[in-house]
């Protein structure tokens, strides 16, 4: 699938005709816009632009994002032309308590003692603030979705937003009966004189930064019930000024019509049944997304050298002409720089963070794309 742009940057309906996009292109009527998924700009103004209804399903998580568009012909035809699956960020809470170590260390060290202040937290200055984690899930989520809705003419977008009922998964977990009525004012908390009687009891006057939080089940749980209607409002909000419709609909349902069409569980598919079009016919592919880090502020490493020098913890923007979390080609396949030093060397990896034995040097390297987003096309196993 080729997706196309006009003149003007509008998108227009994607195509399969990749013996006319290559002629195209080697006459000088179209440009290649981006490589993965691979898009076109044309560079005339064809006699007509007919587009046809796209309709986006998009299924929301706290780890992954998945994405399908399906195209709605006038004859009944419904056929995908675009699925993904997003990877989220996982280490901001650990680069978050590293930077707070980092600035309470250098106050301590430079300025006298200063009693502590309690009214001038962000959440009481900002109102609609959310944490770091939680509002980077959603500009993740977001630029998913502007992404699909600047290579394709979408005409109605469809989010599952879920809630989740914790007290009824926690008793799912334990083997208890599902609370119903007055058993849900008779929570974990009954009986505890305040929410800090009932935290220390829970964590049992243990330290948990020092046991960790991996046991947390319900997270994820947590991060959905904070996101979803902060997320939905924005996507609305901003698409219904450019005349896309956005709709709401559910996780029961979505589970419904994927039994009823007998449909793998995955988050593509997941997301093609939220669109609305389960039985629409299938891309055959998908492309596998995961967000990296943007900016590294940190300027020295946290170990000072003998004599007292600071080693610098990272090395320069752009070495050899190559950047970090670059596409280039080496050994007959694509790989990522996830790793680069100033004498040229480089750590190349692929999305499952295999590694290439055998490091080329920078001569050998094809820089192909630049990547603030790491982007691979996969294949759907057959079920």
């Amino acid at each position: 699938m080729v997706y196309v742009l006009s003149k003007n940057g509008q998108p227009l309906m994607p195509t399969t005709r990749h013996g006319k996009v290559r002629r195209m292109l080697k006459s000088g009527l179209a440009k290649v816009k981006s490589r993965c998924p691979f898009t076109i700009q044309l560079t005339y103004e064809p006699e007509t632009q007919e587009t046809q209804s796209v309709e986006v399903g998009d299924d929301t998580g706290s780890k992954h994002n998945g994405v399908s568009a399906v195209a709605v012909y006038p004859n009944g035809r419904e056929v995908e032309v675009y699925a993904s699956e997003t990877l989220m960020r996982a280490d901001i809470t650990n680069l978050l308590s590293t930077r707070r170590e980092f600035r309470r260390s250098r106050r301590n060290r430079t300025t006298r003692y200063r009693q502590p202040r309690f009214d001038n937290r962000v959440h009481s200055k900002h109102k609609g603030w959310l944490a770091p984690t939680v509002e980077n899930k959603i500009l993740t989520h977001r630029k998913e979705l502007d992404y699909v809705c600047s290579i394709l003419p979408v005409t109605k977008v469809t989010i599952e937003t879920a809630s989740f009922d914790t007290q009824r998964l926690k008793a799912d977990l334990k083997g208890l009966k599902c609370p119903e009525g007055k058993e849900y004012q008779e929570g974990d908390q009954m009986g505890f004189w305040n929410v800090r009687e009932y935290v220390l009891f829970r964590d049992g006057h243990k330290c948990q930064c020092c046991k960790g939080r991996s046991g947390d089940k319900m997270k994820d749980a947590t991060f959905m019930g904070i996101m979803r209607w902060t997320f939905f409002n924005r996507v609305k909000k901003e698409l219904n000024a450019k005349d896309i419709e956005v709709r709401m609909t559910f996780g029961y349902i979505t589970k419904h019509e994927r039994i009823k069409h007998n449909l793998e569980k995955t988050h593509c598919i997941d997301a093609r049944v939220i669109s609305g079009h389960p039985e629409a016919e299938p891309l055959g592919y998908y492309f596998l997304k995961k967000k990296v880090r943007c900016h590294n502020r940190q300027i020295h490493k946290a170990t000072i050298n003998k004599g007292g020098t600071r080693k610098l913890n990272q090395s320069a923007y752009e070495v050899k002409g190559f950047r970090l979390f670059d596409t280039v080609g080496a050994d007959g396949r694509e790989w990522y720089i996830h790793g680069k030093r100033i004498k040229g060397s480089f750590v190349l990896k692929n999305l499952d963070g295999n590694m290439i034995q055998k490091v080329p040097s920078k001569i050998k390297l094809l820089s192909i794309q630049h990547n603030h987003m790491i982007t691979e096309r996969r294949a759907l196993l057959p079920t």
